[in-house]
């Protein structure tokens, strides 16, 4: 059947829906002339505007919107089993073997049917985080560029004039897959991970972005590391995922048998060789080691955006 679904914010239908605005798609078949793809773009739009010129709840909703403070943000939806039965004008088919590809292909008819369709219209939040207090913290190596996107989108940011110390969360990736090839010019990045109170220091000319504007949810949308469409999963901080240093095993295995002298390291070792992929593997052996090792990069796997 056909089941609904809310687009992402790279689409300009899914962006106008984070800011409480009605996005529209608009799709006319490849193979209709132009002349007759322009006017049913004309015909839709006056349409929408003239339904939208006599809609007065539009306007309330809207506005209950801009003045909501949500206690968490969605990061992605999902339709349930529920569904009704839909007529859908159809043309008939048969599946027949291509002999192109000796594969299989649907090949249509004139023959004009009444399909019975299942619809999934009801949709309900699958990913959500509850909304942060105040806002997120761009680090200074990171502000230009961030100022520039951030403005763009008439987001709402200050600068800090001090350096600042102080416990803020921040999301270090317990793992992080990259894309085998890239989309539309860039390799993207999946990681989980979780976020916990860490000091940190940010330098003058940081950026604070405070979550309460009418953005709110776009602003989600941009720096939530796990959320589609984020700067994070577009490629945008591939480099604090790649592990650039590295230890010689020649010298990691000297460095191992010194560290196995800790007791609570031992310990520690003893209790991972019960795993048997730990076990079988030389690499995730020497990791164990280098990880506890303070010439370890602490910042490996650790996303630069930080969250108060």
């Amino acid at each position: 059947g056909f089941s609904r679904y809310v687009p992402g914010p790279r689409f300009s239908h899914g962006y106008w829906r984070l800011q409480g605005r009605i996005g529209v798609l608009v799709e006319t078949h490849s193979w209709k002339d132009y002349a007759t793809r322009v006017k049913i773009h004309r015909d839709t739009i006056a349409t929408f505007l003239e339904l939208l010129a006599r809609e007065e709840t539009l306007k309330e909703v809207i506005e209950a919107y801009d003045s909501s403070k949500a206690s968490f943000l969605p990061l992605s939806f999902k339709a349930t089993e529920k569904s009704r039965e839909i007529s859908f004008p159809a043309f008939a088919y048969e599946v027949k073997t291509s002999p192109i590809t000796s594969d299989k292909v649907v090949v249509y008819s004139k023959k004009e049917e009444d399909w019975k369709i299942p619809l999934y219209e009801e949709l309900v939040v699958d990913k959500k985080i509850p909304t942060p207090q105040r806002g997120y913290y761009v680090p200074v190596q990171e502000a230009a560029w961030m100022k520039d996107k951030l403005s763009l989108h008439r987001i709402s940011f200050e600068v800090l004039k001090k350096d600042l110390v102080t416990e803020l969360q921040v999301y270090r990736a317990s793992q992080s897959v990259f894309s085998s090839k890239p989309s539309e010019g860039r390799q993207t990045l999946t990681t989980t991970g979780e976020w916990t109170r860490e000091e940190v220091k940010l330098v003058k000319g940081s950026l604070f972005i405070p979550i309460h504007q009418k953005k709110a949810e776009l602003i989600a949308r941009m720096l939530e590391p796990e959320a589609g469409d984020s700067f994070l999963s577009l490629g945008f901080f591939n480099r604090y995922f790649e592990n650039k240093e590295y230890m010689e095993d020649y010298v990691l295995e000297m460095v191992a048998q010194e560290m196995l002298k800790d007791p609570k390291i031992k310990e520690l070792f003893d209790q991972k060789l019960r795993d048997q992929e730990f076990r079988n593997s030389k690499e995730l052996r020497f990791d164990f080691f280098y990880q506890r090792h303070p010439s370890w990069d602490q910042v490996f796997n650790r996303y630069p955006i930080l969250k108060l």
